[in-house]
């Protein structure tokens, strides 16, 4: 299974990207980052524009870095 590139966000000024950069990044297909937006269920939530859906920046640098989910109650 490929490693998440971590590498490609070194370079990222953008503060969220679309689902398909997102997906790439996190080594996942856009339909689960889709399905994570539908149910709410996912370890990071998108910001929703008109239709579009948009994966903060951060939360996938969080995420990749293995820090406690910061959208979770009682997360340090």
């Amino acid at each position: 299974m490929p490693q998440p590139n971590a590498n490609a966000l070194e370079s990222e000024t953008r503060p969220a990207v679309t689902t398909n950069e997102a997906a790439r990044l996190l080594c996942r297909r856009p339909q689960t980052l889709r399905r994570w937006a539908c149910y709410e269920d996912g370890p990071i939530r998108p910001i929703r524009v008109h239709t579009r859906l948009l994966w903060p920046v951060d939360e996938i640098r969080r995420l990749l870095e293995g820090k406690p989910d910061s959208q979770t109650p009682g997360a340090a």
